[in-house]
């Protein structure tokens, strides 16, 4: 049986309910959907969501409710090297992975500084730099901000925001 200091701290922060920001982690993704689904079940909420590819023009959807078992964690494949966390609203799906790194923040934090470093000038401007698997995420208490990357490499950013007296009647 594991102890409370066995438990990585970012993990125990993020189960604490208070603001909260990291890459998202092999070490700490069944922690992050706990904490999503604290924040969205029996709420309503509105998703924003801005892709660079876009040219930053962003999409709003209001009075968002989960679904029955509207979010799911996926634990790592046999490999252990992938875990998602998927989202079923009643718009649709969205979802957040984690892909072969980072195993822990510490792992993030070195790969998004290596990727930085063998970046050229032109490459750091453009946002071009090789960490696009990683996923970085901000909670407040009553939203959750995400920042990553589509696989056509344009840089995403979702907000979910819980509406005021957003309670879902009975």
């Amino acid at each position: 049986m594991s102890t409370e200091t066995e438990v990585p701290r970012d993990v125990r922060q993020l189960k604490t309910g208070r603001d909260w920001h990291g890459y998202l982690t092999l070490e700490n993704y069944a922690a992050v959907g706990e904490r999503l689904r604290a924040l969205l079940t029996g709420k309503r909420y509105t998703f924003v969501a801005v892709n660079s590819g876009s040219d930053y023009r962003p999409e709003v959807r209001t009075g968002l409710e989960l679904r029955d078992n509207g979010l799911t964690v996926h634990d790592p494949e046999d490999d252990g090297q992938f875990a998602s966390i998927n989202v079923s609203d009643t718009y649709g799906v969205w979802g957040i992975h984690v892909f072969d790194v980072p195993t822990s923040q510490q792992d993030g934090y070195e790969c998004r500084n290596a990727a930085w470093d063998k970046a050229s000038d032109e490459d750091k401007r453009g946002w071009q730099w090789q960490d696009k698997r990683l996923t970085y995420l901000h909670f407040k208490w009553d939203r959750i901000e995400i920042e990553h990357f589509a696989m056509a490499g344009h840089r995403i950013v979702w907000v979910a925001v819980v509406e005021p007296d957003a309670e879902v009647p009975e």
